[in-house]
């Protein structure tokens, strides 16, 4: 699931959020036409909550105003679901240090997939990912 959290009001005028209603079970993405003619852009209040399922053909829209656009989303999957970044792999020692179990594990220490053989040949308690994760 996706949540969508405007900080300002969004609108068509400030490339608030486009959907495309019912696009979710597509086994193709829509063309730029398709999407057009069928999305719609509803009109947010800031601090609104929009929630909606991920395959859900959507877009952020081209913001013709001056002013900024701010908002928050997040993403929720089951744990076993892989995130679109590998976070720890990002970050410097320096940030990582400073994480306490918690943190590691929703950033997704624990769940990483080796990049090597010598990182898949790690001994159990070495290893990046982390049994029971589900």
């Amino acid at each position: 699931m996706n949540a969508f959290i405007p900080l300002t009001d969004v609108s068509v005028d400030n490339g608030g959020i486009e959907i495309m209603p019912r696009s979710q079970g597509r086994a193709t993405m829509p063309t730029l036409r398709e999407f057009d003619s069928f999305k719609i852009v509803p009109e947010l209040d800031a601090g609104s909550l929009l929630v909606f399922y991920s395959r859900l053909w959507h877009s952020g829209g081209e913001n013709k105003t001056r002013q900024p656009r701010h908002a928050l989303t997040f993403n929720f999957c089951r744990s076993f679901m892989r995130q679109r970044f590998d976070y720890p792999r990002m970050m410097t020692l320096a940030q990582m240090e400073g994480l306490d179990e918690m943190q590691r594990q929703l950033l997704g220490f624990n769940v990483r997939v080796p990049a090597s053989m010598d990182e898949y040949y790690l001994s159990e308690g070495d290893r990046f990912y982390k049994p029971n994760q589900g």
